[in-house]
């Protein structure tokens, strides 16, 4: 899939190096996700214009999240075949040690109602403590 290139700004606040915008993101398509363990890695491609500055978007993004330790996003891998080709990526991140509580928290704060909801159910049944 594609990020949506609506415009919406999302400044940490006194932070201004890390100013991403939504609209940095439209172009960058995700190929393949893998986790191991609390590893999380992601690999797709960036289009032009300014496809080295859509994959950093993505890493500052992604760097937010309170799903992920917070310096734990790094590029992995950059590549480019032909300079009229998309740019290849892979960013690794680590998952923060969130207790299952905590987890529903932040899922609760994002928004994320459905995968909320499916905590609470393996909860439920024992599968998460």
């Amino acid at each position: 899939f594609f990020f949506s290139s609506r415009r919406r700004h999302t400044r940490l606040q006194g932070d201004w190096s890390s100013d991403v915008c939504s609209s940095d993101l439209a172009g960058v398509q995700i190929a393949a996700l893998q986790v191991q363990g609390d590893q999380l890695q992601l690999n797709g491609v960036a289009m032009d214009p300014a496809a080295f500055r859509r994959v950093n978007g993505l890493q500052l993004l992604l760097g937010r999240s309170p799903l992920l330790q917070p310096d734990g996003v790094t590029v992995a891998k950059l590549s480019r075949e032909k300079p009229t080709e998309p740019l290849a990526w892979q960013l690794t991140a680590r998952f923060a040690a969130l207790k299952p509580r905590q987890q529903a928290v932040v899922l609760e704060a994002l928004q994320a109602d459905g995968l909320a909801r499916r905590l609470q159910v393996l909860q439920r049944a024992g599968v998460v403590p």
